[in-house]
């Protein structure tokens, strides 16, 4: 979702404009977002942060990854845009695709959990799959940089704790987030190729499951 685009706040009929406070956006959904999987694939803003910090002079980057927020599109997957609508054409454009009045993939999925279609622990491994999916991508962005990196989300997800799903908006829970700075090793260890060709494809995680367990835990998520 184009959460930091002057579209998205017009759409919903709010004042705050992103362009008004960040000085230089650069909006990948508009470029890259892949219609298959219903948004736009984490190697792209891994791409794009990689080529923002090859850039002459100092630069400061916020890279935004969609994951692993709804839809999951890691090993696991769940829901996306279409349920019992039409689904997505393989050149819809997400601008033109916000614009209907079609459900979101956060709905197609609560609507699959209350109807008995996804059970809380498909919910769980569907979303950690897609948190390894995303990981891996910060994975490499981390190791192409020589600058300091720190991880962070703009919300949890609530997956059947209680009752409760995704981020509800009452939530004080998911307003919680990691704030984990990368340590200094993990930094600039491999050579940052500014040619999205030559960049490593998304895959899963390639640690132990020791050291998986260990960087979820650090980053807030067990």
């Amino acid at each position: 979702m184009p959460v930091f685009s002057d579209f998205y706040f017009e759409l919903r009929d709010m004042d705050f404009r992103p362009s008004e406070h960040i000085k230089d956006l650069t909006h990948i959904w508009e470029s890259e977002w892949d219609a298959s999987l219903g948004t736009t694939p984490a190697k792209e803003i891994t791409n794009e942060a990689l080529r923002r910090a090859n850039a002459d002079g100092p630069t400061r980057i916020v890279a935004h990854y969609a994951q692993p927020h709804v839809p999951y599109v890691g090993e696991k997957t769940i829901g996306s845009w279409s349920t019992d609508e039409t689904a997505l054409g393989e050149d819809a454009e997400l601008r033109d695709v916000l614009a209907q009045d079609r459900k979101r993939p956060t709905q197609v999925v609560l609507d699959k959990i209350y109807n008995g279609e996804v059970s809380d622990s498909e919910l769980k491994e569907a979303y950690r799959s897609n948190l390894e999916y995303v990981l891996a991508e910060v994975e490499r962005l981390v190791h192409r940089v020589d600058c300091p990196v720190v991880i962070t989300g703009d919300h949890g997800e609530h997956l059947g704790e209680g009752g409760r799903y995704l981020h509800e908006e009452d939530s004080t829970v998911v307003r919680r987030v990691p704030w984990f700075v990368v340590s200094s090793d993990e930094l600039d260890t491999e050579s940052n190729e500014t040619d999205p060709s030559n960049s490593h494809k998304s895959k899963s995680y390639s640690g132990s499951e020791e050291e998986l367990e260990e960087r979820l835990r650090n980053l807030g998520y067990k």
